[in-house]
């Protein structure tokens, strides 16, 4: 199983936006003309015709560059259209790092992605001594962290403390598995900490006991995913000001006798 954050597990927010304003755009022109087709609106916007279908029904990647020539036929706000094309040539910048087996203490440890993000803050703390008592660690420990960081090519220090070179990542097929578990379990002991030691009003634990049906687990994954991803983006508007992790687990409780077996056969 792979293991990843956010914004390499799902489709980037301005990819969404985009297309989910081409499909409004198209509809409150069909409210005005019932007859307008989606060829005639693949003409307006100087796209064919199955490019179009193929983007609107997610068949088909938004690259940047389309991304901009569409940005330029749709008819938006300045700022908007200012704040797209930040979003879209950001992206074009930033490197996608492809993490080895080597990177098992990255999967392991949730304080290292912790780290990094922190200093993605609006208002960052610029040193290992700034950083540590915001995420609860020891100096000693965000200062290996820091170092594990730089040597994997996330961070690069600059006069004054540090930056961020990329948040995008995933993994390769060979992380072990128990790897992954260590990473699961970190994060639930995170969260009992955050149930015990955070005020209510900061967090949020929901959980409901239900029936279904098993084999619709990948759905299930799937619709997980987009479900963090909107997350993301309601807290993504405003300044940036704290660091999150999110937990959604989903898991039968009345499996364990069925493991139990398979564990003894």
């Amino acid at each position: 199983m792979n293991f990843y954050p956010i914004n390499e597990m799902t489709i980037p927010m301005w990819k969404q936006e985009i297309i989910s304003i081409l499909k409004r755009d198209l509809s409150e022109i069909k409210k005005k003309n019932p007859r307008y087709s989606l060829r005639a609106y693949s003409r307006k916007m100087g796209l064919g015709f199955g490019s179009l279908s193929d983007l609107i029904n997610r068949k088909r990647d938004l690259s940047p560059q389309l991304g901009k020539k569409i940005l330029e036929r749709l008819t938006l706000e300045k700022d908007q259209q200012k704040r797209f094309v930040g979003l879209i040539e950001r992206d074009e910048e930033r490197k996608v790092f492809l993490l080895s087996q080597d990177a098992q203490c990255l999967i392991e440890n949730w304080y290292y992605f912790a780290i990094l993000n922190i200093l993605q803050l609006e208002v960052a703390p610029k040193t290992a001594k700034d950083i540590a008592p915001r995420l609860g660690l020891s100096e000693s420990k965000v200062k290996k962290g820091i170092k594990v960081l730089e040597g994997f090519g996330f961070l690069k220090r600059v006069d004054g403390g540090f930056v961020f070179t990329t948040n995008h990542w995933h993994t390769t097929d060979g992380i072990p598995s128990s790897s992954v578990r260590k990473a699961h379990l970190d994060g639930l002991k995170l969260a009992a900490r955050a149930v015990e030691h955070l005020p209510v009003e900061s967090r949020d634990v929901t959980s409901f006991v239900f029936n279904g049906n098993s084999h619709q687990m990948e759905k299930v994954r799937l619709e997980i995913r987009k479900f963090i991803q909107k997350i993301n983006k309601i807290m993504s508007v405003g300044e940036a000001d704290t660091v999150y992790k999110f937990n959604a687990q989903l898991f039968p409780i009345d499996r364990w006798l069925q493991k139990n077996n398979d564990l003894n056969k």
